[in-house]
């Protein structure tokens, strides 16, 4: 999904092959309502091209009734519109941890976006292969419980995590790309911001949600 909540540029995609397998069994969180018939309207602007202005579209989700179960776990299927065109995706809620499921040109990609179990500073680094240099993936709790504007309504109880690709260089990893996201409880994905080489590439934030 290119230009909505689950916007990820290439190199994370890689991460996707390297996710652990936390089989449990599934519900529903505090951070991502999978009610049924539930709606969230986001804002999606994002740089095409260096130089150029910004594409700016919406997206509506829309929670469907529709379960999945893959390697064990139990996945809610996501309907999506942006700018006329439909996608599905799936979200998982499984032993505290939330999983995006999306079918991207090359392949499934899976990725754990929250650890609600998680204080404030944890990360860890999983180390993967796949490209020409030792690369890793780093994934943070970077804030708990904290407040956010996001287009000028204020969200409480609110987690920012990160996911950063880090590529070697000489002796050091160095962060390549990141994304961050901002999760409200009983909300779910209130906004997220994709850098690449210091540079914001995207960023999606929440117009309203109807959660049922």
């Amino acid at each position: 999904m290119k230009k909505n909540i689950f916007t990820l540029i290439a190199i994370i995609s890689i991460f996707s092959a390297c996710t652990k397998e936390k089989g449990a069994p599934g519900g529903s969180g505090d951070y991502q309502p999978l009610t049924a018939n539930s709606t969230w309207s986001y804002r999606n602007e994002s740089l095409i091209e260096e130089g150029m202005p910004t594409e700016v579209d919406t997206t509506i989700n829309t929670m469907t009734a529709t379960t999945k179960v893959f390697d064990g776990k139990t996945f809610h299927l996501l309907h999506s519109v942006t700018a006329g065109i439909n996608e599905d995706s799936y979200l998982g809620y499984n032993n505290h941890i939330y999983t995006a499921r999306n079918l991207e040109e090359d392949g499934i990609v899976i990725y754990d976006y929250l650890d609600e179990t998680k204080a404030a500073g944890f990360s860890e680094i999983m180390p993967f292969s796949g490209l020409d240099k030792d690369a890793q993936i780093k994934t943070s709790v970077v804030e708990k419980d904290i407040n956010k504007t996001i287009l000028g309504k204020a969200y409480s109880n609110v987690i920012h995590t990160r996911l950063e690709t880090q590529i070697k260089e000489t002796d050091e990893f160095k962060t390549v790309s990141t994304i961050d996201f901002y999760i409200a409880k009983n909300i779910g994905v209130i906004a997220t911001y994709t850098d690449f080489d210091g540079t914001q590439i995207s960023k999606t934030e929440m117009i309203s949600a109807d959660i049922k």
